[in-house]
């Protein structure tokens, strides 16, 4: 256990924090270290301070060297060789929260079990392990990650690597029984493992492409699937266990899920409207809807849920984010609207191509026997009324779902190669309207 006693300053430059610890080691560790600590001094090495450290600023021997990851949850070093006898001993700051520069991580839970294991695994392993502060903003809603850091804590060697989704499935246990253990600890794992790859206070439109590799439709299939695994289940909830499955499980993951798709719909919106496409208008509805919808789940977290007992508990503003610190308000990303033409007029857009006019510079992706893939060309009509068109291929090979047809809105054509009826090598080919 440990004792300590924080005194801070803070200036818009730097931190420093000095303390006074008392450090004893849990009876587990006794073979992985043979230093024993009476009181000394601690030094937090935090981000602007470790160039110091790193440049061979001299530290008495029995101040304790409290390392600190980079703010998000990734550790800047592991314990030094030459630190591994230090009287002082080591020490980690690690944060599941963020209030400040790069960015904030305050809304809810980005640290994914393995990742929490991973890095604190690394701590442990090379010596900085005599005393580990953890910032965790609010309690709620970091609930799964501090739970899983205190029981790794008491016991490193009791949760392996390959270990953490029991880990995972018996605190899904513990708090919603057997019955619905499985399927709780596959939603609580993907929604941080999907948040950490764009944080909701990070959010801006075009960071998945719409044109290259699916990339915004395979993210916003994988949250909808996320989404509505945690919308079935609840209904199969007990009553009793309602607002506990709400808070832990259900308003973090269908909450993310909204804002992800919030700015994928803008990224769609964004493109689309370039393209003079009328399908912008309908992303651009979507994400109006999601963000009311957020506003919703928000308000019924902070006003309804368990008779208002987490009142004000999810005020924290997560979305609209232009800097490091929380805006005023929360704002929905700029979109726009496309007003049709009054006659037909035909758009195409292959696959892997943000242009949309009708040149011979229009191209799908490389196709690659091995991976035998299926590209699409899209067909849009930025008018009224009806196009007729026909997709004519230059070669017998080249195999299109539909080859003739007519274009209301918008139609999808996929394009496949017949591997069998061509040799080795390059070819190439080409669809004529």
């Amino acid at each position: 256990m440990s004792r300590y006693c924080l005194q801070t300053s803070k200036t818009p430059s730097r931190t420093w924090v000095y303390a006074e610890v008392v450090s004893h080691k849990h009876p587990v560790d006794k073979c992985h270290s043979t230093r024993r600590h009476t009181t000394h001094h601690l030094w937090a090495i935090f981000t602007e301070v470790q160039r110091y450290y790193d440049k061979g600023f001299n530290v008495p021997d029995d101040v304790l060297l409290l390392f600190c990851d980079n703010n998000w949850g990734y550790l800047r070093r592991t314990g030094p060789l030459k630190e591994k006898n230090r009287k002082g001993g080591m020490g980690l700051y690690y944060h599941i929260d963020m209030n400040g520069g790069p960015w904030n991580d305050r809304w809810v839970n980005t640290s994914p079990i393995p990742k929490l294991r991973e890095q604190f695994h690394l701590a442990y392993e090379t010596g900085i392990d005599d005393l580990w502060v953890i910032n965790v903003g609010d309690l709620k809603p970091k609930e799964l990650p501090i739970d899983f850091i205190l029981r790794y804590a008491w016991n490193p060697h009791n949760i392996p690597a390959d270990k953490t989704d029991d880990y995972t499935r018996e605190w899904a246990a513990q708090n919603f029984g057997d019955e619905y253990a499985e399927e709780i600890a596959d939603i609580v794992s993907k929604y941080p493992k999907y948040n950490l790859w764009r944080k909701a206070e990070v959010q801006v439109a075009g960071i998945f492409s719409v044109v290259n590799h699916r990339e915004t439709d395979r993210v916003e299939k994988l949250w909808k699937e996320v989404e509505a695994k945690a919308e079935v289940l609840k209904k199969r909830i007990p009553a009793d266990w309602q607002d506990a499955y709400f808070q832990l499980v259900y308003y973090p993951t269908v909450a993310s899920a909204g804002i992800a798709n919030i700015y994928t719909a803008t990224t769609r919106n964004h493109l689309y409207a370039k393209q003079g496409r009328p399908l912008a208008n309908l992303y651009a509805k979507q994400a109006e809807e999601l963000f009311e919808k957020d506003k919703r789940l928000t308000c019924y977290y902070n006003d309804t849920l368990a008779n208002g007992k987490w009142k004000n508990m999810m005020s924290d503003i997560h979305i609209g984010y232009t800097q490091w610190s929380m805006p005023k308000q929360a704002l929905l990303p700029s979109l726009q609207q496309v007003t049709l033409q009054d006659t037909p007029s035909l758009g195409i857009c292959p696959e892997g191509c943000e242009a949309t006019d009708y040149t011979d510079k229009l191209a799908l992706p490389l196709f690659d026997a091995l991976l035998d893939q299926t590209y699409y060309i899209d067909l849009f009509n930025r008018g009224k009324g009806n196009i007729n068109f026909t997709a004519t291929p230059s070669q017998t090979w080249i195999k299109v779902s539909q080859p003739s047809g007519t274009v209301k809105t918008e139609t999808r054509l996929q394009v496949n190669i017949d591997w069998a009826a061509i040799g080795n090598g390059t070819h190439e080919a080409c669809l004529t309207r």
